[in-house]
């Protein structure tokens, strides 16, 4: 579970709502101020303000002062080389305002606050071993906490919404309705959890689109553009029909976890416990007819049992150094989160992302201090390195790792759907699995469970709608370098 926090920190949280009814999304603009979003949940971040080198001014202006201007100098004359911060703030935005701040270097991070106008000096009167070296060469990370402390505490408890409580669908909805300014279109009660298709109707390699109104699946949906957060595949296996997929482990559905199957009724019925909402997508008729039912079974059963992909999870979302990060997600809260994550339990930093990035490297066993420096020797950034395309090639330690998503799409690559086209099916996140064009968009399944699209949707409070479905033509190195920011997601630049 605390994976999978960790992963909503990364993805910084704001909830995308999927059943979205958008006439004209170019009506709709896109704040960058807290002040957007009343709700406050994942308010809390700070805000990067820029890098403090010594001897080098930052200017830049707070919601309470209108110009703030920090130097940092390091007095040589003392035995400790004792760091010294001056701040100059100008004109207030009220009289009862404060600028709150942290600077973090790959060692420590330190916290301060400024009430007045005029003059106000801060120090740092001792260093951790190589940290001064590290401050003079990369200066500091500048934060701002634009919400305060009693602010930010608001804000996590309001973020907490997300995942915990009896209001947590309707937190999550809110959030989403700030975020992208839209309306939501709930479902007729009799259809929510009522199945009317037929179970005969699912043919192998259907594709199941799911989402859970849980904080993560938003998360996911807000950070790639997607309207879902979980994937799965129909096979019929024994002439028994299965629901394959790769799953996290959670308190809302039963073991086992990783690559599993669990048959159809079963399945159904511990999505409605979960409060699921569910699409089905057929195949088209091309499709169908490329797919190749017993390879796609025998990649299943060479994978079973494998764990799910927290190895790369982040890295098929992170295509580029700059335009993958929503508001209020800074990249540069990147290297201290993770630093700290590292310092706290270094398995789950390790799993999440140390061992991608050594991979990345062509190194074994570094942590992050020794991939900061090794990105340093190779005159890279970590946000650069972040972006180079996982590959399906790479084994780690407990086996192939595949999210949800990718796990689906590979088994539609060992199916036969993708031939003539190279591309690693680890970069792809749940958007790019249902753009891509080998369903059926012209379905004849029963208009009780189509909710007015041109899919069936199974199960679910909300409709779930599939922007863009089918409309990809798969091309080789696909999705490996895209931007892609709110509130439309245009991927840029394009093909990418």
């Amino acid at each position: 579970m605390f994976k999978l926090l960790v992963l909503s920190l990364f993805l910084f949280g704001a909830t995308l709502a999927i059943n979205l009814k958008r006439d004209n999304p170019s009506d709709f603009s896109y704040g960058d101020n807290p002040d957007d979003y009343p709700y406050g949940a994942l308010q809390f971040l700070p805000q990067f303000n820029g890098y403090l080198y010594v001897d080098s001014p930052l200017s830049f202006q707070t919601s309470c002062f209108q110009k703030v201007v920090m130097d940092f100098s390091i007095d040589s004359s003392s035995a400790d080389s004792v760091g010294v911060i001056e701040i100059e703030t100008f004109q207030k935005e009220s009289i009862n305002c404060t600028s709150w701040f942290a600077i973090s270097s790959r060692y420590s991070w330190h916290r301060f606050d400024v009430m007045k106008v005029g003059k106000t000096q801060f120090t740092i009167p001792s260093w951790k071993d190589l940290e001064l070296d590290d401050v003079q060469a990369h200066g500091w990370m500048l934060f701002d906490i634009p919400e305060g402390i009693l602010g930010d505490l608001e804000d996590i408890v309001a973020t907490l919404g997300l995942f915990f409580g009896p209001n947590m669908v309707e937190n999550n909805v809110k959030v989403a309705e700030e975020y992208f300014q839209i309306e939501f279109e709930e479902r007729p009660e009799e259809f929510r959890w009522n199945v009317t298709l037929n179970e005969n109707d699912i043919e192998s390699g259907d594709y199941f689109a799911i989402r859970r109104w849980d904080g993560l699946d938003p998360m996911i949906m807000v950070g790639t553009g997607s309207m879902t957060g979980h994937t799965a595949v129909a096979l019929w296996m024994d002439g028994k029909l299965y629901v394959c997929e790769s799953t996290g482990e959670t308190n809302y559905w039963p073991g086992p976890y990783g690559i599993i199957k669990t048959p159809y009724l079963q399945w159904i019925q511990q999505a409605i416990n979960a409060s699921y909402d569910v699409a089905l997508l057929k195949l088209s008729a091309e499709a169908r007819e490329r797919f190749d039912e017993d390879a796609a079974i025998k990649f299943f059963k060479d994978n079973e049992g494998y764990p799910y992909g927290y190895h790369n999870f982040i890295f098929g979302w992170i295509d580029t150094i700059d335009n993958n990060y929503p508001f209020p997600l800074d990249k540069e809260i990147l290297v201290p989160l993770s630093l700290f994550v590292e310092s706290i339990d270094y398995a789950t930093a390790e799993s999440l992302w140390l061992l991608g990035l050594n991979f990345r490297l062509g190194t074994t066993g570094l942590g992050m201090h020794e991939i900061l420096d090794e990105c340093d020797q190779r005159q890279i950034t970590l946000f650069e390195l972040i972006t180079w395309p996982e590959q399906d090639a790479w084994i780690y330690p407990d086996g192939p790792s595949m999210v949800c998503d990718v796990f689906v799409v590979a088994v539609y690559r060992a199916a036969g759907l993708f031939p003539n086209v190279t591309f690693q099916v680890t970069e792809l996140h749940p958007r790019d699995s249902y753009q891509l064009n080998i369903y059926d968009t012209s379905s004849t399944l029963p208009s009780s469970c189509q909710d007015g699209f041109r899919y069936c949707q199974l199960i679910g409070r909300y409709e779930l709608e599939l922007w863009d479905l089918s409309t990809i033509e798969p091309f080789d190195s696909m999705f490996e370098k895209c931007g892609a920011l709110p509130h439309d997601y245009v991927r840029t630049p394009w093909p990418c």
